[in-house]
Formats: C-alpha cells, structure tokens, sequence
C-alpha cells in the first residue's frame, strides 16, 4: 500500500527481492510500533533527490580538483531539496574519500588541492535529509578496469546485505552473508605490483577484504547512528532487525589490512547529543567570546545533531572559525570524526 501510494509521486528505484532468510513468518515478522514509524514520504523525497544527484554527479566526475566535485554535489542537493536551515538539507558532509582513506574527509577551507587522478579509488557518500529523516548512500568510482574487481565484490555484498534485511532477521546474520559474498572475490593480480614494479600491500592471488570495524547501522530522527550496528562480518549478534526501523545497509571492502583507524585531519564534526552541556551553560562560559556563540547558534540551528563540515562554515560566513570550534570540541559540545584509514597503499571501496 505504501509503495503503490508513493509511487504516483516518485519513480520506483531499483526493486531487490527479499533473500531466503528473509522470508520469516509474516506474524513472527510484522509487530510495528506506530508511534515510531518512520515518515516515508519524506525518505522517498530525500531518496528521489538522491537518487537525481548521482545520476548528474556521475556525468560529471572526471580528473579535476575534489573542491569541485564537493561543491558540484552541495549545490545539486540544495536546489533538489529545497534546503531550508534544519528542515531539510544536507544530512552530513559529501564524504570523496580516496584510496586508502575509507570514510570522512571532504575538502577543507585552506588544503592544498587535490585532483583526481586516473588511478584513484573514490568513495562518494553524501546524505539527504526531509523533516530528519536521513537517506544515507555512497558509491565508488574508479577510472582503472583493475579496480573493478574491487567496487564488484563490494556491490555484490551490499546487494546481499540489503536482500538479507527484513524485520525479525538476526543482524550476525546479515554480517555473514555480507562477508561470505565480499571474500567469494578475488583482486586483480595484475594491480601486486604498482608502476614501479615494486609490490604493493597484497600477493598475486589475494581475496577482498571485508573491513571488519565498519558497519551498517540504524536510523532515526536526526539521528544518523541510531544504536544498531549491522556487522559485515559474521558473528554472534542476537540483535534482531524490527518492524518500523530504518537501516542504511553499508558495506567496505579493501586490498589492504582489513581495519580502519582514525587518522589526518579532521573535516567531519557533529553536536553532541550524549556529552554536550545545556546550552545556557555554553553561553554563560562563552559570554564574553561572542564569535564563539554565533557560531553555536548556527550549528543547532542548521545543523541539530547532524555533521557539519568547516566548509560549510565558512560559505555561511565563517571565515575564520578554527579557534572558535576547537573551543566547542574542547568543551565537548562538538565531537569531531577524523578519516578512517587503511594501511598506505591499499585501495578500500564503498557502497551503501
């Protein structure tokens, strides 16, 4: 009933069928909350303004600056989705993560440039918001036909992982296919070597990786990790997927070591919903730094608990914002997420 309601209003997107341990008694399945159900008209609005910027993004990307690129994808999602301060908007910054770097970097104010090159590997993630209600998605992109083995054995997981999901399924579960599909491919053995001639982080022969400490994960209400976790591994999660809640099912595979750590700049922060001191407290601390307090207004008003990024800031108007936000990381209003990175060498893809 929903889907044929919505979609006299948006184009149906691409339709997967549910996988064998989906197909749960539908009693055993079914025990909505209502009073949690999501708003889905306002995620098959955000999923349509999605769905239109990676197509225009995709005609576009090609060897220029990552500024660019960035740029070209805040300015097609604004238009798209009207964007009007909290209400609707951006979700969180367009991560264009390259090669070893797996998630969370996007361009920064003052960087030196970067172009992308022909051999790179890069993660598009970019999120769409309606009334709070968050679709998060990414892609990868590579130029080079021996990186395709890599965005394929990615691709293949998350479509599993996505088939695998319904309500009552167990999330170890879904992590088991997830890994099962990822590590079934195998790297192409001509990229061992890099045009030097020397090895790179893998041997001739090696499977894909699943990168074990990345997930999926639940969504709510301005909330973009809602407390879920959906593995990519198997494991002995008993945590089931219930009726009425939204996941982003989000799957990265890699040449290199098959962890992630944080490292390098950070270009990625949010409101703490957990840490952060009431916001009279702020203003009473930061009363006589009134820059200080600008900047928090702007934050909670655009952004609640969403991630920001310094470019962000600085088209707002903020030109010189860094003491003022190391300030409010310091007093834990604002938490920062620095990029997630393999080991030097290796290339991770995502898709989500």
């Amino acid at each position: 009933h929903i889907y044929y309601h919505f979609a006299k209003r948006y184009p149906p997107g691409e339709v997967l069928p549910y996988g064998s341990i989906a197909k749960a008694p539908l009693d055993d399945r079914i025990r909505t909350n209502r009073r949690r159900m999501p708003d889905i008209d306002a995620l098959r609005e955000a999923a349509e303004v999605h769905r239109q910027t990676r197509r225009y993004i995709h005609q576009f990307i090609r060897p220029v600056k990552l500024k660019e690129i960035a740029e070209r994808i805040d300015n097609c999602t604004s238009f798209l989705v009207r964007k009007k301060g909290a209400e609707r908007g951006w979700a969180f910054p367009c991560g264009l993560s390259l090669n070893h770097i797996a998630a969370h970097d996007t361009p920064n104010p003052g960087d030196p440039d970067i172009i992308l090159r022909y051999g790179d590997v890069m993660k598009v993630d970019f999120g769409i918001q309606v009334r709070g209600w968050i679709v998060d998605c990414a892609f990868t992109v590579a130029f080079d036909p021996r990186h395709d083995a890599l965005l394929q054995a990615v691709k293949a997981a998350t479509e599993a992982g996505i088939q695998a999901a319904a309500p009552g399924v167990r999330l170890g579960d879904i992590g088991e296919i997830i890994q099962e599909v990822m590590e079934s491919h195998l790297l192409n053995s001509s990229l061992w070597k890099n045009k030097e001639g020397t090895p790179t982080v893998f041997e001739p022969g090696a499977r894909v990786k699943v990168v074990k400490n990345l997930c999926g994960h639940s969504i709510q209400k301005y909330e973009i990790h809602a407390g879920k976790s959906v593995p990519c591994v198997a494991c002995h999660d008993d945590t089931v997927m219930e009726a009425g809640e939204v996941f982003a099912i989000e799957t990265f595979g890699t040449s290199g070591s098959g962890v992630v750590e944080e490292k390098g700049n950070c270009s990625h922060y949010m409101w703490s919903k957990s840490h952060a001191p009431k916001f009279s407290e702020l203003e009473s601390r930061f009363k006589n730094k009134p820059r200080v307090i600008a900047l928090m207004k702007h934050i909670r008003e655009n952004y609640k608990t969403l991630a920001f990024c310094p470019r962000w800031l600085a088209n707002a108007g903020f030109k010189e914002h860094t003491e003022e936000l190391k300030l409010l990381v310091d007093s834990n209003a604002v938490e920062e997420y620095p990029p997630l990175v393999d080991i030097k060498g290796s290339h991770v893809a995502q898709f989500e």
